[in-house]
């Protein structure tokens, strides 16, 4: 019966208000991979790239694969991964009943099923959220190994390892501890389970190690690059996330600002907060006593406090979702150090246990009204996005006429991943869509794009195939004029300018007044007036300044081409040191409006001689600008 109730529990907040489920691109992208079989398209060898741009192994997309067949919608898959998820509370109670006592599991059971972090990890179409549902036989065939000194366990041990990196490769950080741990007791190891266990934990991701194998190592080339995009040096934060994620800690991660509208509507939940604090010092008394009391688990509670040290002392970014496979074994100690006092001190029970059972209610009311509201305001500022029923109606609404045709349920599917999601320098693009088969189909897919506009299916390829590498000028100026033939090319050639951008490190500014836009250096900085746009960096100023009379044709000398290739006169001044002072063009004709572009050094260091390389240097990056001068 306390199964049961526990699996109720936990169903209660994991398969109700389905139209609330986060839904943004994660989950979209992982949706519409997982359903491309579906629609006669291969099995891909990877499920997702993750934010260090490292490939994930398939194993997501197999398991998503048997859902898909049956339905297609997201609340469906939600659900199907919650119940998963609920069962999983059911078996954590049993397998903690066994090996550490009634109360013990009971407490541990109640803390997992109304966890708002576990709840959030355990209803959406997320790889992350298998952790729990893989960790949960990893945990049992330790205890089998441990404790009943059953060598045959080795082999689900194995497997649900390797299992569970695929699924979310930072949690080596936990199990190169655990399993360090572990072997320095010296266990009864079954070699021969040991490496069948291998063996079947590799297959799923066989696909991945032969893409990689005939691809140049990807992974290992993102892994090499990784370095600069993590966190600069050891923080507070990594040590805070497992107190954190007891209870509703940096939840304004998720809400945003919109938990201040949240709060000012329920005060209470946020006057009473301060209760979890009482969890803190639990938590590390219960570790104490885990430690001295059941001397076989000690691996569990050592890669539990491995795991933030790691992440710190190697500046890895301290993701919430990085501390799921802690949820249980932070819950145990909890529930071990409550049983230990109780029994220590029979006067004290009634108040700890009510305590506790007051925070197990609280969290109950919390996730409730949390899911309200949510699926009441449709989207949250914060991490969370847009739900799942707010993208439904945006996404069905320009697709109605298609109702009924074949290709319908994938256009939506594709509807839903964002156009980024499949740009072309990512190794997701690539696998999806190749270049080269894109490339013989251009003129088709112009044609089908013209005649139906509202295929994120088309539109996701085209950029794929424009975005490979980053777009050159010509690319820019065919997109341009695309996107004046084929409307629905604006996107594509809005993104793809977005990159080259980005590569460039360079910024785009236009000015509709004078009908003209450029780009320059990104670190520069630009001030615009009433009269005139400055753009200032690296010792060089550079204004736009309009003119109110226009020059006839005879006082503008054939100095350069710019601007639709007309002619325009270019003045340099030079000292009579022969030192550099500036070069002015104009005046520029562009429809009725002229202006004159001013380039000049800022006069905070001493001026290049000409000529120098300081001055080449200069004229060097003028060139550079003026190069993406064009009309509006």
């Amino acid at each position: 019966m306390t199964f049961l109730f526990l699996v109720a529990l936990s169903l209660l907040f994991r398969v109700t208000f389905l139209q609330a489920i986060e839904f943004k691109a994660d989950e979209a992208t992982s949706l519409f991979l997982a359903t491309r079989p579906l629609f006669d398209h291969p099995f891909l060898p990877a499920s997702s790239v993750s934010s260090f741009g490292i490939l994930n192994p398939p194993l997501f997309l197999y398991t998503l694969f048997p859902l898909v067949l049956l339905s297609t919608d997201p609340r469906f898959l939600s659900a199907c991964i919650g119940i998963l998820n609920a069962f999983t509370v059911g078996l954590f109670y049993l397998l903690i009943k066994r090996y550490y006592g009634k109360h013990v599991s009971l407490i541990t059971s109640l803390f997992l099923a109304v966890s708002p972090w576990a709840i959030l990890f355990s209803r959406k179409i997320w790889a992350q959220d298998f952790i729990l549902p893989l960790s949960l036989p990893l945990f049992y065939a330790f205890h089998k190994i441990r404790y009943d000194k059953d060598k045959r366990f080795w082999l689900p041990y194995a497997v649900f390892s390797l299992l569970l990196i695929q699924v979310h490769q930072a949690l080596l950080f936990f199990l190169v501890p655990f399993n360090l741990f572990l072997f320095l007791t010296k266990p009864r190891v079954s070699f021969r389970h040991l490496l069948l266990g291998i063996f079947f934990g590799i297959i799923p991701a066989l696909p991945w190690v032969y893409y990689e194998m005939t691809h140049g190592l990807p992974t290992l080339d993102a892994v090499s690059r990784a370095g600069g995009r993590v966190e600069n040096g050891l923080t507070i934060t990594h040590l805070l996330r497992p107190f954190q994620i007891l209870h509703t800690g940096n939840w304004f991660f998720i809400m945003g600002n919109d938990i201040a509208e949240f709060a000012a509507k329920y005060p209470l939940l946020f006057r009473l907060r301060p209760l979890f604090y009482l969890y803190y010092p639990l938590l590390l008394f219960g570790m104490f006593i885990f430690w001295r009391k059941h001397t076989l688990s000690r691996p569990l509670l050592y890669a539990t406090l491995c795991l933030p040290v790691l992440y710190a002392l190697l500046h890895i970014p301290p993701h919430m979702h990085y501390f799921i496979v802690l949820l249980p074994l932070l819950f145990l100690f909890i529930a071990i150090g409550i049983q230990f006092l109780s029994q220590k001190f029979p006067f004290a029970k009634f108040p700890i246990i009510g305590t506790i059972y007051l925070g197990i209610v609280f969290l109950s009311f919390f996730n409730i009204l949390f899911l309200q509201f949510t699926e009441k305001k449709g989207s949250l500022s914060g991490d969370y996005g847009t739900s799942y029923g707010a993208n439904e109606k945006l996404a069905k609404r320009p697709l109605e006429k298609y109702r009924k045709t074949k290709k319908y349920q994938e256009m939506l599917l594709a509807t839903y991943v964002p156009l980024g999601a499949f740009r072309g320098d990512t190794i997701i693009a690539s696998m999806v869509y190749d270049p080269k088969s894109t490339k013989k189909r251009l003129s088709l897919l112009d044609n089908q794009f013209k005649s139906t506009p509202e295929d994120a299916r088309i539109k996701h390829e085209l950029l794929a195939y424009y975005t490979t590498t980053a777009p050159r000028e010509e690319t820019l100026v065919l997109l341009r004029q695309k996107s004046k033939n084929i409307p629905s090319y604006s996107p594509i050639y809005s993104a793809a300018n977005a990159m080259h951008l980005e590569k460039t490190l360079r910024k785009a500014f236009e000015d509709p007044m004078l009908g003209i836009a450029l780009e320059f250096p990104k670190h520069w900085d630009l001030q615009k007036t009433k009269n005139q746009t400055i753009i200032t960096g690296d010792g060089f100023i550079l204004s736009l300044q309009p003119i109110n009379t226009l020059c006839t044709a005879q006082s503008c000398v054939e100095e350069t081409e710019m601007l639709s290739s007309q002619t325009v006169e270019k003045m340099t001044c030079v000292t009579k040191e022969n030192m550099w002072c500036g070069i002015v063009y104009g005046p520029i004709h562009n429809t009725t409006q002229q202006f004159f572009i001013t380039y000049k050094p800022d006069g905070k260091q001493p001026s290049p001689f000409v000529p120098s390389e300081e001055y080449t240097h200069a004229t060097a990056l003028l060139k550079s600008i003026l190069d993406s001068l064009r009309q509006l």
